[in-house]
């Protein structure tokens, strides 16, 4: 595979779909490169302005759409199986900083607006935004998740986790020793608890369940240093 060279050789994310089949290129441009693995070739999808630049790139996981985020806060669903585009201006007031899918088609995305947005498929909201006080990031749908109860966590500025339900709109933030220092990451270990890591090495398991939520459950310091990233197996 070689990538175009009339493109911007600086790649900031690649996603496959949920075949492994497609691949898709985010660099700094209006332009979103798709390798198929299956025609071995390239497919570019250009946004509905070319003064707008991508931000953000998520493959659904359950049908073949890849959602586009933008400096300007658009998005760009692209359905690779019927080559449709739909194009979402103003989703957001500034840049789409991050997003995912959940199990049921819908996507959060959040921005540096400080606004948490939920679309489906083909683009329409279906439920209201919400903003918080400081801008989000590492937003992340829970596993337990169902058409009747949808629930999400993320980090608020620096020390804060947010858990939130955007069809009732009921949330809580979650604050933490202030020994702990600032969250570096977090992850869902099940459906109501979260592996979360700061950056002064410190690791805390920490329910969500609604009679325990923010609960610590287990802490421990594995590292003296920043834990900026780990991988859970949820097999063992």
């Amino acid at each position: 595979m070689e990538f175009p060279s009339n493109q911007n050789p600086h790649i900031d994310d690649m996603q496959w779909d949920k075949d492994n089949d497609s691949l898709a290129i985010l660099t700094a441009t209006h332009v979103i490169s798709i390798w198929s693995m299956g025609q071995r070739k390239f497919q570019d999808i250009e946004l509905a302005s070319q003064k707008d630049v991508a931000s953000y790139i998520s493959w659904s996981k359950t049908h073949p759409v890849l959602s586009i985020g933008t400096e300007k806060g658009s998005l760009t669903f692209f359905n690779r199986k019927s080559q449709r585009k739909i194009p979402c201006i103003s989703k957001h007031g500034k840049k789409v900083t991050d997003g995912d899918w959940s199990v049921e088609g819908h996507l959060i995305t959040c921005s540096s607006d400080k606004m948490l947005t939920v679309s489906n498929h083909q683009g329409d909201t279906p439920y209201d935004s919400f903003i918080v006080k400081s801008e989000p990031r590492n937003i992340k749908w829970s596993p337990a998740c169902t058409d009747a109860e949808k629930f999400l966590c993320c980090i608020i500025g620096k020390d804060k986790l947010c858990h939130f339900n955007p069809k009732t709109q009921a949330h809580k933030f979650i604050e933490f020793e202030k020994s702990y220092g600032k969250i570096s990451a977090f992850e869902w270990l099940t459906g109501s608890i979260i592996f979360i890591t700061f950056d002064t090495g410190v690791c805390a398991a920490v329910s969500m369940a609604a009679d325990k939520m923010g609960t610590e459950l287990k802490n421990f310091r594995p590292h003296f240093g920043s834990i900026e990233a780990f991988n859970i197996n949820h097999e063992m």
